[in-house]
């Protein structure tokens, strides 16, 4: 008696484990050479059962892998997963998974293996060893000298701005000894122009276009400071004396 109902169990538990989707191959092994082009391949099933299978996940391990599969198949039916995998680099493998999961049991999760082997020699480079000159380190400690900042003009000139500017140029004009008179626009790096120039107080400022010029007019006061940014001074205006 013990015999019988251990065979029925057994028979038992045998049918529910059994699944009905069979397939031709688990793995698919590709040997190529080097191309842009991807892959191609498929892996065959068949349902064996009495039911519909549906197919409830199918992904690849790797978003480089691109996968095609239905989302059932009949009872007695047969299909395939194709997929494209990429070629790796000359004398590697690429080696990746895709899972599959159906609606049959909770055990019905599987792993299909795509490798794809380049047979390609791999391009060995040699590297040329380079000798160093020997050169002797200077003990001269170097001073790092301080960045000269220029004067940048706000794009909304109030009261405040307009004095502080004002006070920049007053500076400027104390400090002209020290710089020479002027020999370029005050805004480009450009000769100027004697043709054209606007006399401001006691001072005669050159620019080299136009466009320059309706800024001195402007704002002389900004043409001041950045002539001195030049180390340059206007001219002074002799027809004024």
């Amino acid at each position: 008696m013990f015999y019988k109902y251990f065979t029925l169990w057994m028979i038992f538990i045998c049918g529910v484990s059994a699944q009905d989707l069979v397939w031709q191959t688990k793995e698919v092994s590709i040997q190529t050479t080097t191309s842009k082009e991807k892959k191609s391949g498929s892996f065959e099933y068949e349902n064996k059962g009495a039911n519909t299978i549906q197919f409830t996940k199918v992904k690849a391990s790797c978003g480089c892998v691109l996968v095609d599969a239905p989302k059932e198949v009949k009872a007695g039916g047969k299909g395939s997963i194709s997929f494209e995998a990429p070629v790796p680099v000359a004398g590697k493998t690429l080696t990746k998974t895709i899972t599959v999961v159906t609606d049959e049991s909770e055990e019905s999760k599987c792993f299909l293996r795509i490798k794809v082997e380049n047979t390609d020699e791999p391009i060995k480079v040699e590297r040329k060893s380079v000798t160093k000159p020997n050169v002797e380190k200077s003990t001269t400690v170097r001073k790092k000298l301080p960045v000269k900042k220029g004067y940048t003009r706000p794009a909304t000139m109030n009261a405040r701005a307009k004095l502080v500017e004002s006070i920049l140029a007053k500076q400027a004009l104390n400090k002209k000894s020290a710089y020479a008179l002027q020999k370029e626009c005050p805004f480009l790096p450009i000769e100027i122009n004697s043709e054209l120039f606007f006399d401001y107080k006691d001072l005669r400022i050159f620019t080299c276009c136009e466009n320059c010029l309706e800024t001195v007019k402007k704002s002389p006061d900004y043409a001041i400071i950045k002539l001195s940014e030049k180390n340059q001074t206007p001219f002074v205006n002799l027809s004024s004396e």
